[in-house]
């Protein structure tokens, strides 16, 4: 899909078996094992490019990583009082893309949006544990700057 905008393909790379590590208040570390994460390849005028590819008038994307820790702190994932358990999430497991929002860049080419599956989700909150619920997150494709 095209998720910045730009007229070129974009490709999202489902990693479901990475493991992520994240830091506590004090600098301690956890490995979470199996928590996934996607890499998004923007694309140009000369194809895929880890580099990023810069069009007149417009900077080049680079790569984008994304996983559920950096997720959980940049977007509200659930209401207050509950949590997901990061460990054999696998986020990244399965990747479907389309325009689910609708939008478009100029009125005309649709900006692609990725529905990223996480099939072994773990939704826990102060009232319950439900291990394996599954879920699926949306990153909106945005003119310019990507998902």
């Amino acid at each position: 899909g095209d998720f910045n905008g730009d007229g070129f393909s974009d490709l999202a790379i489902g990693i479901p078996h990475k493991s992520v590590t994240t830091f506590g208040l004090f600098g301690s570390a956890t490995v979470h094992k199996d928590s996934g994460a996607v890499l998004i390849v923007y694309g140009g005028p000369n194809g895929l490019s880890i580099a990023g590819n810069p069009q007149p008038g417009r900077p080049g994307l680079g790569p984008q990583l994304f996983d559920l820790d950096f997720l959980s702190r940049n977007y509200t994932l659930c209401p207050i009082g509950c949590n997901f358990l990061l460990d054999g999430a696998h986020f990244g497991e399965s990747l479907a893309w389309g325009n689910f929002n609708g939008d478009k860049f100029s009125g005309v080419i649709p900006v692609a949006d990725l529905a990223i599956g996480i099939p072994h989700y773990t939704f826990s909150s102060i009232v319950a544990t439900i291990p394996n619920q599954g879920a699926v997150f949306v990153l909106f494709g945005t003119t310019g700057s990507g998902l």
